[in-house]
């Protein structure tokens, strides 16, 4: 690589990255009012609008409505007296489907990257529609403090759990297969650092979780089997998970640590994390490393760097800056991207989006190596359904 390429690669992540700062010092100077979205949109947790505790997934009767209304409360709107409704009305039993379908066009086109298996291929060089999700759920209230969750994702058993409440709107413990409470929640799962270290929103793991918050902190706990590259146990070790967190105004802050053992080599995986909420705008920061048994120096980083702004109720837009460097002791693996994603709600339950990923390309990379979409841009066009 020239040094005339190291420089244009750089002043692109650092053009990126300083326009994000102004943009929010520039919003911190105005006269808003600063208030996180959605969970912090109403100063409530994230079960006030869904049934898990964690967020996510089905909501509940006051989520819905919040959903329905464009994410907005009506002026003179009383959460707790339409809670109490609510529950009257609502059924022991509810049921919801995803559907999302993709069309991927890569900037090059290769028959050979095409016949490679597994997430990369998918995301690689191509040209085709992709089913992305297509989930079913139901959940079930059993008892006043005992729930039921089972979702089928492309045929595919994906969460499978039983969420016991042991001290109300305060203390939770899960039991079964569902998503690793690491760090920031994020629904993309290929966001490269997430990718890399198996955490992204598409795996799941089977164990028990202790959910907790108090005043403005939060944690998670986890034990687990340990094989997040599949559900299947094929050792005899387990995997430990903590999240720690708290509110401050329009900031939320956390640390994650993650340790599992995987091929009789421990690992460590720890991450912290930051979100800022100002009226319609939010930047999400997470930065990650992990270690090995037997290493005195980190293994393997990544960060990313996100925005978002509000333009109305139904349209959204946003950027973000990835990096990830698998194995720091080898050369020429560093992958770099930077996404914008635009969101149109076109109909109660439905929208469209629209993704470009422009991979940076790393010229002192192995070319043996099939390193993931190594300066290859691509348009991703999507569409979302649900109920």
């Amino acid at each position: 690589m020239t040094i005339a390429e190291k420089t244009t690669n750089v002043n692109v992540v650092y053009i990126f990255i300083v326009s994000l700062i102004i943009l929010l010092f520039g919003l911190l100077g105005s006269s808003v009012e600063a208030f996180p979205e959605f969970a912090d949109l109403v100063d409530q947790d994230c079960f006030f609008c869904h049934l898990d505790p964690n967020g996510g997934g089905v909501r509940n009767p006051v989520g819905q409505f919040f959903d329905g209304n464009n994410f907005e409360f009506p002026e003179g709107f009383d959460p707790e007296t339409f809670l109490v409704k609510a529950n009257l009305l609502t059924q022991d039993h509810s049921f919801s489907g995803d559907i999302r379908v993709a069309y991927i066009k890569a900037s090059q086109v290769t028959h050979r990257d095409q016949e490679t298996a597994g997430c990369v291929s998918c995301h690689s060089s191509v040209d085709t529609f992709l089913l992305m999700k297509s989930e079913v759920a139901v959940h079930a209230r059993v008892s006043d403090k005992v729930q039921v969750t089972l979702s089928s994702n492309l045929g595919n058993p994906f969460d499978a759990f039983g969420r016991i409440e042991i001290i109300s709107d305060r203390l939770w413990i899960r039991i079964g297969q569902f998503q690793l409470p690491f760090a920031l929640r994020q629904d993309d799962h290929n966001i490269l650092v997430r990718n890399g270290y198996n955490l992204g929103s598409n795996k799941r793991d089977l164990g028990l979780e202790v959910i907790g918050n108090y005043k403005n902190l939060f944690f998670n706990s986890v034990v687990f089997n340990g094989n997040r590259n599949t559900l299947a146990d094929r050792n005899q070790h387990k995997g430990f998970l903590t999240t720690i967190g708290g509110k401050f105004t329009f900031i939320r802050v956390g640390i994650s640590h993650l340790f599992d053992k995987l091929e009789e080599r421990g690992e460590a995986v720890s991450a912290a994390f930051l979100i800022a909420n100002i009226s319609k705008f939010s930047v999400e920061i997470e930065c990650d490393f992990k270690v090995q048994n037997g290493s005195d120096s980190l293994v393997s980083t990544g960060y990313y760097v996100g925005a978002k702004y509000r333009l109305t109720p139904r349209l959204s837009v946003s950027g973000r800056y990835e990096s990830f460097d698998p194995n720091g002791g080898v050369k020429g693996d560093l992958e770099q991207r930077i996404t914008t994603f635009a969101r149109y709600r076109f109909a109660k339950n439905a929208s469209f989006e629209i993704y470009y990923w422009g991979n940076i390309e790393n010229n002192n990379r192995n070319d043996d190596k099939n390193w993931q979409l190594n300066g290859v841009d691509q348009v991703i066009l999507m569409s979302s359904f649900w109920f």
